[in-house]
């Protein structure tokens, strides 16, 4: 698994928009979220987006903005906890 963060909504979106993207009715949470950013232009501190990939592609993307909680979206069954506590690890700088 590869945990990569994007400094900008609009470059979440690049790398995440189309697969989630695909099933919108189940992540419209997160892309709305990102796209209001994206158009606003949060400032690096104040936003984590990430993404976690597998050789079969996006198995997880996550989105934070300040104090709100962590957006995740899959459609991915088999993701399992490890993807998720990546992100999580990260979001709140506790890298275990």
């Amino acid at each position: 698994m590869k945990l990569t963060t994007y400094p900008t909504a609009s470059a979440f979106l690049d790398a995440v928009g189309s697969s989630l993207g695909k099933r919108e009715a189940e992540h419209h949470l997160v892309l709305g979220v990102a796209h209001a950013v994206a158009s606003k232009g949060a400032v690096a501190e104040d936003l984590f987006a990430a993404s976690v990939d597998d050789d079969n592609g996006i198995a997880l993307a996550a989105l934070m903005i300040g104090d709100r909680p962590l957006l995740v979206a899959s459609d991915r069954e088999d993701v399992g906890a490890s993807a998720a506590r990546q992100c999580i690890n990260v979001s709140t700088g506790s890298m275990q």
